[in-house]
């Protein structure tokens, strides 16, 4: 066995856990892509891919998954539920 799955949700959150510090890890990330976003004056929602690249220069160890991530959140997405690649994390 290989060992246990992770959603990859559940990567993506491990992921922005390394990156960011503080009590509220994951808000903290949160607010920081959106300022991110708002500073440089991407719609997240109109420009996904322009998003990610935003926030992977602004925080060069950012990972794909974490920036998509971030995005789906800043879109007002919930936490992804469930197992397997769901529709948040496809290309």
């Amino acid at each position: 066995m290989i060992g246990p799955s992770t959603s990859p949700a559940q990567r993506a959150e491990k992921q922005i856990a390394a990156q960011f510090a503080g009590p509220d890890v994951l808000e903290g990330a949160i607010a920081w892509a959106r300022d991110v976003l708002d500073d440089a004056g991407i719609d997240a929602t109109r420009k996904p891919r322009a998003a990610a690249r935003s926030l992977r220069a602004a925080r060069p160890g950012l990972s794909r998954i974490a920036a998509r991530y971030l995005i789906h959140r800043v879109r007002g997405g919930g936490p992804a539920q469930g197992e397997g690649r769901g529709a948040l994390l496809r290309r």
